[in-house]
C-alpha cells in the first residue's frame, strides 16, 4: 500500500494603497499635484511532494517496511525581502519477529525493527543587486538510526535491548553534535490482589 501526492499553494497579498498627495512648491499657492499610490504586494508560492509506501510480506513471522519522503519547497518574494527555503524528510523502518531456539525456552519470538531518519532544511535570502546572489540564513538537519529487539522472557517478564545513534547538524555554523545511547531494560508486572 502506498500513496503520493503533489500539492502547490499560492497566496498574493496586497495591503490597501496609501494615497500621497504631493504639493508644488516652486507655485504662489501651493498647488496639489496629481495624487500617486504607494501599493504594497507580496507572493508566497509553496510545493510539496509527500510520499509513503509500506510492505507486509506474507508467512508465519512476516517481515514489514514503512517507507516516507516529503520535500518541500517555499517562495516569499516581498518588497525588500525575496526568499527560498526547502525542506526534505526520509524515513524508513523494518520490522520483523525471530524465532527462538527451543533452548532459549522463551514464551514468545524476538521482535526486531530497525528505523532510520533523515531530515534536512535550508533558507536562502535573495538579493539581485549583489554579486552573490544567494545569502545562507540556515542549513541544518537531524540523521537518526535504532535498533531494538525485545521479547517475553516469562508470563509477567520481558526484556527488550534499544541501540540508538542522533546526529544533528548546522552546516551554517558548522556544528555537529552526536548522542549515541545503548540500553538493556527488564521490565516485570505483577498483580498484587484485589484491593480490600
Amino acid at each position: 500500500g502506498g500513496s503520493a501526492r503533489a500539492v502547490q499553494t499560492r497566496q498574493l497579498n496586497s495591503r490597501q494603497p496609501d494615497r500621497v498627495s504631493l504639493v508644488d512648491e516652486s507655485a504662489d499657492i501651493g498647488a496639489v499635484l496629481e495624487p500617486t499610490f504607494a501599493v504594497d504586494r507580496g507572493e508566497t508560492l509553496l510545493r510539496s511532494y509527500p510520499a509513503n509506501l509500506s510492505i507486509v510480506f506474507a508467512g508465519q513471522r512476516a517481515l514489514s517496511g514503512t517507507f516516507g519522503y516529503a520535500y518541500s519547497q517555499r517562495r516569499e518574494a516581498r518588497p525588500g525581502l525575496s526568499s527560498n527555503s526547502a525542506n526534505s524528510d526520509i524515513s524508513v523502518e523494518l520490522a520483523k519477529p525471530w524465532a527462538t531456539p527451543p533452548s532459549w525456552k522463551l514464551p514468545g519470538d524476538i521482535r526486531t525493527r530497525v528505523s532510520y531518519q533523515n531530515t534536512h532544511g535550508d533558507n536562502f535570502v535573495l538579493n539581485p543587486l549583489a554579486l552573490n546572489r544567494e545569502s545562507r540564513l540556515t542549513d541544518n538537519g537531524r540523521r537518526a538510526f535504532s535498533f531494538s529487539a525485545d521479547t517475553d522472557v516469562a508470563e509477567n517478564l520481558s526484556s527488550s535491548f534499544v541501540f540508538s545513534r542522533v546526529e544533528s547538524f548546522d552546516k551554517n555554523l558548522n556544528r555537529r553534535f552526536t548522542q549515541t545511547v545503548l540500553s538493556a531494560v527488564l521490565h516485570l508486572q505483577f498483580f498484587a490482589g484485589e484491593l480490600k
